[in-house]
């Protein structure tokens, strides 16, 4: 059984390789196409703009002759914390790595072209570093340049994307957007009782016991074992340890949005909120468009119609197509990255880590 399942597991790496390489001359046709695409379907200008900072712009609308740039960032989908050298971070298309939009306003500060920094948010949160690592580098941005920063909720602006909302001088929330979720989750954990079998895969089949050990030094350091509940004393701890993190995300929406701590807390609470309710709470300034958004970052500026928006230019290389086609062979490698980032670690996070 054990040669057949090798045998099996050869054969699906072998015919993965085949499939690999007969997708390299699509991924050639694939970003030959996207090129010419782009040179000539966009509206976007993708030839970068002058600027005195390390960061490649690129025109994204208003007024393409204006010196004035207000910056978009976009924060969306899950937040994790740096961008690691692994091939499936490529992979993951809906990922904001905190310590990257950290990095970009350090750089938007030193640019005197750029008036004003949008941050576009449809993002259920992520890690608490990650959240943290943004709002750190929009109050940073905020203390060298004394520019606005307003943030535009278009979908969700949830957890640790509330967070980063939360750290710019104005929220703006586009129609049926998802607001709050003020609250700490972490997990899961497992525990299989009474476990007869065990596939390969870690499922596990529940009847009569199989003793499982670890040989560990340091009390409770095989914390986390699934095939033994979790202790009093270690339910006590985490609760300890989520608790202090819970206070810490009130505490920061109430300075920055001059809610009590005790409306958060009591009234509020970890849900999300739609937008007419949102407005209601404090939670964010206005609801409307992400062209009123622009609007209002523009006249905060003092800049009325003469800006243009710019982007940070992210080039898509040849292999980032390679790799994004062989995504198609491999469908669960992406989703598989982002949930063991997430994974048993205090988040700032809408929902289930195991729903992304």
């Amino acid at each position: 059984m054990e040669n057949s399942t090798s045998n099996n597991k050869s054969g699906r790496k072998v015919l993965f390789l085949i499939i690999l390489f007969s997708l390299l001359l699509l991924c050639a046709l694939c970003f030959l196409c996207t090129a010419a695409f782009y040179s000539a379907g966009m509206d976007t200008d993708l030839s970068t703009l002058s600027t005195t900072s390390n960061l490649d712009l690129v025109y994204a609308g208003g007024d393409s002759s204006s010196e004035n740039k207000l910056l978009v960032v976009p924060i969306q989908g899950v937040i994790l914390n740096e961008k690691p050298d692994d091939i499936l971070a490529l992979l993951s298309v809906d990922v904001t790595y905190g310590y990257e939009v950290k990095n970009i306003l350090a750089e938007a500060a030193a640019d005197s072209s750029i008036k004003g920094v949008l941050l576009a948010i449809d993002s259920p949160g992520g890690t608490i570093t990650g959240s943290k690592a943004i709002s750190d580098g929009v109050a940073n941005y905020i203390e060298q340049t004394g520019n606005p920063v307003v943030a535009h909720i278009m979908g969700t602006g949830a957890s640790g994307g509330y967070w980063s909302a939360a750290a710019a001088d104005y929220i703006i929330a586009d129609s049926g957007s998802l607001v709050g979720s003020i609250g700490v989750i972490f997990g899961p954990f497992k525990y299989y009782n009474e476990v007869t079998s065990e596939s390969s895969q870690g499922e596990s089949v529940s009847a009569s016991s199989i003793d499982t050990y670890y040989i560990t030094s340091g009390e409770l350091k095989d914390f986390g074992n699934p095939y033994r509940l979790m202790t009093e004393e270690e339910m006590e701890i985490l609760q300890e340890d989520t608790d202090s993190a819970y206070n810490e995300f009130v505490k920061y929406i109430s300075e920055r949005r001059g809610i009590p701590e005790s409306t958060i807390k009591n009234q509020i609470k970890a849900l999300p909120y739609g937008n007419e309710r949102a407005l209601s709470l404090k939670l964010i300034d206005a609801n409307g468009p992400r062209e009123s958004a622009y609007e209002y970052l523009s006249s905060q500026a003092s800049l009325g119609s003469d800006y243009q928006l710019v982007k940070v230019f992210e080039e898509v290389s040849f292999w980032d197509l390679f790799l994004g086609a062989t995504n198609a062979v491999e469908p669960m490698e992406a989703s598989t990255f982002i949930e063991g980032q997430l994974h048993n670690k205090l988040l700032y996070l809408y929902g289930s880590p195991s729903a992304y």
